[in-house]
């Protein structure tokens, strides 16, 4: 039995509620996953647009806690008060979108329209913006002639992005920016996102996926085994790639760990204590560094406590989901922007980041918008064309979710 209660969809009488209590409540469509992808993209964008004015050298540090700052005070007058937090940004867009994504696959009897689903998604706007940056922004800012460009090998190379071979540069591009020779560095996740979906394809290949002890038990052991190697140091792995982000491997961890989280939803608490404990542990654990597999952990659960609250405020004036299409332009916008501004008219400091940070964003808004209109939302519509995968109930699917019967349903999208 349940009752509704301010800020949540129900809440069951004995006081408790599950995040599988959510999803039933809203056809298994998260109430705050729109606000939290764009929340997650447009602090991304800012995050790029400010290091990307001032250039890689920010002042920062690059020490946590455990590595020794000479005092308390140096901590808080560097920006290590702010690395948890730049972590957290891509870890917590693979950890939500494994929970996506794993509820399609379980949703999809076939493989084949499981993977058709993933490229209707992601490819089409992939690949505009790829041919908007190499064939429009490339020969506008160039330093090389036109026919040196268009003959060059990493103009070509830069295609390759669209199956996985991730580049950043394109020939004479960006060459004299304060963040040089980098036309799309958000691309970089691009191999990683790929192992995840050629990793669940497999699982679900085996019928691992549809048997949800079996998987857990799968992914306990890995989780086992990453923590042995990390901390006896037999293999040379490091959760974490620079000073901003993760490792790929480890976001791919985080993604599975998403699907997890999907998979025991209707076993897992949603509540507010857990929420702070994880926030809080966390973010020592990262200032720390000691122990970042549980701190990756946290970060899924915090990840998907807030995609289960209620932003109703955001949702009456944003219909679109434009999360993908500001991910992918606001690199290169902010490039363009930095490339004719800076010589004569970006003043120096905070008030040049706070213009680039603002146009960036408008500009990103308009070019997301128009992806979104003219190529993401038409090819959706498409799939429906060569996806034939029957729909059944939020409640049904639940149902045979929990005796790990695989299900099939329509597919929900994800960044």
């Amino acid at each position: 039995m349940f009752r509704r209660i301010q800020g949540w969809p129900l809440k069951k009488i004995d006081g408790t509620i599950t995040f599988g209590d959510i999803g039933a409540a809203n056809k298994g469509v998260y109430p705050g996953f729109l606000f939290l992808r764009h929340l997650l993209a447009t602090v991304i964008l800012l995050h790029h647009a400010r290091i990307l004015t001032n250039g890689p050298h920010d002042g920062s540090t690059g020490t946590v806690i455990g590595a020794g700052l000479a005092t308390m005070s140096d901590l808080f007058a560097s920006k290590e008060m702010l690395r948890p937090f730049l972590y957290s940004l891509v870890g917590a867009f693979f950890a939500l979108s494994g929970f996506l994504v794993a509820g399609s696959a379980m949703r999809n009897r076939s493989l084949k329209d499981f993977l058709l689903l993933r490229i209707f998604r992601l490819l089409p706007a992939l690949m505009m913006e790829i041919t908007l940056s190499a064939l429009i922004l490339g020969p506008l800012v160039t330093t090389m002639s036109l026919g040196a460009y268009f003959t060059d090998f990493n103009f070509f190379q830069y295609f390759g992005n669209l199956v996985g071979f991730v580049q950043f540069d394109l020939p004479g591009v960006f060459t004299h920016n304060p963040f040089p020779d980098r036309v799309n560095e958000s691309l970089w996740t691009l191999d990683s996102e790929l192992a995840c979906y050629v990793i669940i394809a497999l699982v679900m290949a085996t019928g691992l996926l549809f048997n949800r002890r079996w998987f857990a038990i799968t992914f306990l052991a890995v989780t086992t085994v990453l923590v042995i190697a990390l901390s006896s140091h037999v293999v040379d792995l490091d959760t974490r790639m620079d000073l901003t982000r993760f490792s790929r491997w480890f976001i791919v961890y985080l993604f599975f760990a998403g699907a997890m989280f999907k998979f025991f939803e209707d076993m897992i608490p949603a509540s507010a204590t857990l929420f702070v404990l994880c926030v809080v542990a966390y973010y020592v654990l990262v200032m720390t560094g000691v122990f970042d597999i549980g701190a990756g952990l946290c970060l899924v659960y915090a990840t998907i406590y807030v995609g289960s609250r209620r932003f109703d405020w955001f949702d009456r004036y944003c219909r679109w989901d434009l999360s993908y299409g500001l991910y992918l332009y606001g690199f290169p916008i902010s490039q363009a922007l930095i490339f004719f501004l800076v010589p004569n008219y970006l003043p120096h400091g905070t008030k040049g980041v706070m213009i680039v940070c603002a146009l960036s964003l408008t500009l990103a808004v308009i070019f997301a918008s128009a992806s979104w209109i003219l190529v993401e939302k038409p090819a959706l519509r498409l799939k429906k064309m060569f996806v034939h995968a029957p729909a059944i109930k939020y409640r049904e699917f639940v149902a045979a979710q929990k005796s790990g019967i695989e299900a099939a349903a329509a597919d929900a999208p994800s960044v």
